[in-house]
């Protein structure tokens, strides 16, 4: 190849200067000038903007950016989603639980000033005290809880198309400062009974704190539950060998036909609601929004 062809080439690719000494077909460069045959790195100098270790090679600045490509072809669908029902379920929960326990309990107040201290007509309990509306005042304001039964709160957590298994329903308790509830008084079953006779349109099948153990019924402390009302054919006796791991509670309530029945299950089950008290002598902090998992 002719040498002028080399150094017009070397001139134009490298700005290398009229002139340059070529050895054969190789440039020779010069102080603060590039040889065709340097490496990419050293043609271009360094991402820092400093002189690179090798010697005679001077960074060289970055040109501006050129002008986007085109966009690429669309890629392949991917596979359907599945809403995250844990997720949905939580966001319905904590928007509307404040609202539905602040409602319940300002209709509690209408009873009672209707009543004038009587037993309401049709209910289950009799008309709240001052103690109950006080009470009930703070579970709300401190918990969103629309049930209360002396001073303790109690929320019921969940909704169809959730379903929780006994741990996963516990942590939840927790999560929000309580825990799941003891039903352990004829009044407990009953408020709790009459708040989901009044706000639900289905059948509530819930885990308690309760748990069966050597054939019997005990509350989440360790203490002996003095009531309950067991589902025909419950509890399943943990004597016998396969039943020996159903040592949780849950409750089954049916408004329809005024069913309030306790099962026990193992714990693995899973039930789409949870029913949670707090203790306003005991818990310092209000509830906390959960997220609760499968």
């Amino acid at each position: 190849m002719d040498v002028h062809i080399i150094t017009l080439i070397a001139s134009i690719c490298f700005g290398l200067s009229h002139g340059d000494n070529l050895n054969g077909n190789v440039a020779v460069t010069k102080v603060g000038e590039y040889m065709v045959c340097k490496p990419v790195a050293g043609v271009f100098g360094t991402s820092g903007g400093k002189n690179s270790t090798q010697k005679g090679i001077m960074p060289v600045l970055q040109g501006p950016m050129g002008p986007p490509g085109p966009p690429g072809r669309t890629g392949l669908q991917g596979p359907t989603g599945e809403p995250d029902y844990n997720k949905v379920s939580d966001i319905v929960t904590n928007h509307l639980q404040p609202l539905k326990a602040r409602m319940y309990q300002v209709q509690k107040m209408i009873d009672k000033l209707k009543a004038g201290g009587t037993p309401t007509t049709g209910g289950t309990t009799s008309a709240p005290t001052d103690d109950d509306v006080k009470n009930g005042a703070e579970c709300v304001k401190r918990f969103d809880s629309p049930v209360s039964v002396g001073r303790i709160c109690y929320n019921i957590l969940g909704g169809e198309g959730l379903l929780w298994s006994h741990d996963t329903a516990e942590a939840d308790c927790e999560k929000r400062g309580g825990k799941l509830a003891d039903l352990d008084s004829r009044r407990i079953y009953d408020k709790i009974y009459e708040y989901i006779d009044e706000q639900y349109n289905t059948v509530v099948q819930a885990w308690t704190g309760m748990r069966y153990e050597d054939d019997k019924l005990l509350l989440s402390d360790g203490g002996h539950a003095s009531y309950g009302k067991w589902s025909s054919g419950y509890p399943r006796k943990s004597s016998i060998s396969y039943y020996k791991s159903y040592t949780k509670i849950y409750i089954y309530i049916d408004t329809s036909s005024y069913v309030r029945k306790l099962y026990n299950s193992r714990a693995s089950l899973k039930k789409p609601y949870a029913i949670c008290s707090f203790d306003l002598d005991t818990n310092t902090t209000t509830t906390t929004v959960a997220t609760p998992s499968s």
